[in-house]
């Protein structure tokens, strides 16, 4: 069973084409604590990257106080539904972030509240970091959440802890800082 579904999660990782299931009416812990720790004074003027957009309830909140917001998904439905929304300054692409990507944009704030989970091995947590690190704007921040960190699947994945984050956030220039349940990663 194990060995299926480690097979599976590989293969998402390695193929162009994406997810067709639909969480966008489905809201994790983790999603809620980032929800909860967001203001919309963090988002005035700034640039957004949402990686795994869900329900779009960060741009559905914020979308009105940022300069612009784009947000990646591998679901397909989630990328219709918020196309629906017709919020102005909110873009979604189909992406999967476990390969090196870039949107030709920079970011103040990348929000990926599930940052390893899917990640089968670190080259593609380290390339999660790359692109981050490439995206973001001097002095700006990731933001990430100890549940999504910690999230993973038994004998498939691993999750992440505070010192694998601050080492690999180390490798790009990036320090982390824990608030409550919260990781803010900033660039140096």
């Amino acid at each position: 069973m194990l060995t299926r579904l480690r097979a599976k999660i590989l293969k998402v990782l390695h193929r162009p084409v994406y997810f067709d299931s639909d969480f966008s009416d489905r809201q994790s812990q983790d999603q809620k604590n980032i929800l909860l720790f967001l203001t919309p004074h963090l988002f005035t003027g700034k640039s957004i990257l949402h990686v795994g957009i869900r329900n779009s309830e960060i741009a559905k909140r914020f979308s009105s106080y940022a300069t612009f917001i784009d947000g990646i998904t591998i679901v397909k439905r989630e990328k219709r539904k918020a196309e629906k929304l017709n919020l102005s300054n909110y873009k979604v692409y189909i992406k999967n972030k476990y390969r090196k990507f870039s949107l030709g944009k920079k970011y103040d704030i990348i929000i990926d509240n599930n940052l390893a989970s899917y990640g089968c091995c670190e080259k593609h947590i380290r390339d999660i970091f790359e692109s981050y690190a490439n995206m973001l704007n001097n002095k700006e921040m990731i933001i990430t959440e100890i549940h999504g960190l910690q999230h993973h699947f038994e004998g498939v994945t691993k999750g992440f802890d505070y010192q694998k984050l601050k080492k690999i956030s180390s490798e790009f220039s990036l320090f982390v800082n824990r608030i409550g349940s919260m990781y803010v990663i900033k660039k140096i």
